[in-house]
């Protein structure tokens, strides 16, 4: 958690993400990679939140 000030205002920022990598060959292959980042995602999420979860995709 990183807390930030702006105008005298304090906020405290959370960050989840998910990631892959990879070179897909088709729109096909594209919206998978998409759903393996969102899983990743949700592997942020379930690890314990403000993590990035990510590696190679199997289209890789």
């Amino acid at each position: 958690m990183k807390q930030v000030k702006i105008l005298d205002l304090k906020f405290d920022i959370h960050i989840s993400a998910g990631y892959v990598y990879g070179q897909a060959q088709t729109p096909d292959e594209v919206y998978e990679m998409i759903r393996e980042a969102d899983r990743m995602l949700y592997q942020s999420k379930d690890n314990g939140r403000n993590q990035i979860s990510g590696g190679p995709s199997r289209y890789n």
